[in-house]
């Protein structure tokens, strides 16, 4: 794989144009146990995420935690001439993190993790949400949507073939979670609150009660598959840029980086 960084975390190419569309950085976590890069991944960490990586008490969650903080920093610095280790952040008014250096003027980033893979999303001047799922873990869909989804998706679920079932149910999870993370509202915004409706020719449609204080409009979404274990969506805000599907990379932080070139559906 060809080699994008450079020992101490500065990254080889820093561009402050405009990004022609979403991008998204996919990370399989098994290819980062690698002993030597620890120390390195660490030592981009602010005092506060150092502080919190210090005090997670199971070493599976050290390691989540690390590389999901060096994700977001290695790939910030991708777009914008800052070193990981530079980049500051603050809760915003939900609870989200967001970037606190002028430098990154109109990015937007947002980060999911499953078992087995993590994501991290990026967009200029849109907001932008991402949810990655393992199809592994094993599930009641049905209970689980009769709790959380809107009564036309729970029908449409419990109506279709016991055999397509897990994975209607994984795309109506996806998109619904990739939404209210880009609104900044997390589970706690209201899945009940809103339908996706996939269409004959797979667009993707959002159907939101007036409690939501949206349209859905203002919403590109999209679909894939990274790999045979795992399904992710993206939404982001519609911009000039934001039909376009996006670039995907996958990337062993400090590392490598190459173009992972995924089949989207979603936007007409």
């Amino acid at each position: 794989m060809t080699r994008h960084a450079e020992p101490n975390g500065e990254p080889t190419q820093r561009s402050s144009a405009r990004l022609p569309g979403p991008q998204i950085w996919l990370l399989w976590p098994d290819e980062a146990h690698t002993p030597e890069l620890q120390p390195c991944y660490q030592a981009l960490l602010d005092s506060t995420e150092h502080h919190h990586y210090q005090h997670l008490q199971r070493p599976a969650a050290q390691h989540s935690y690390l590389l999901t903080r060096v994700l977001v920093r290695t790939m910030l610095s991708h777009y914008r001439p800052l070193p990981p280790s530079a980049w500051r952040f603050q809760p915003g008014p939900q609870g989200r993190p967001e970037i606190v250096n002028p430098q990154a003027q109109g990015l937007r980033f947002n980060v999911s993790h499953t078992q087995g893979l993590m994501a991290c999303a990026v967009a200029d001047h849109g907001e932008i949400g991402i949810d990655v799922e393992s199809v592994q873990r094993k599930h009641d869909v049905l209970a689980i949507a009769q709790r959380f989804f809107s009564a036309h998706e729970y029908a449409a679920l419990r109506d279709s073939p016991i055999e397509q079932r897990q994975e209607a149910f994984i795309a109506h999870w996806t998109v619904k979670e990739a939404y209210l993370k880009a609104r900044g509202l997390g589970l706690s915004g209201g899945l009940r609150q809103f339908s996706v409706v996939f269409t004959s020719g797979q667009a993707i449609r959002l159907q939101l009660t007036d409690s939501l204080h949206d349209t859905a409009e203002r919403w590109v979404l999209w679909r894939a598959s990274p790999d045979d274990h795992h399904r992710l969506a993206v939404c982001v805000e519609h911009t000039d840029t934001a039909a376009v599907p996006p670039r995907t990379q996958r990337v062993l932080p400090l590392v490598s980086r190459r173009d992972w070139p995924l089949v989207y559906t979603g936007a007409d």
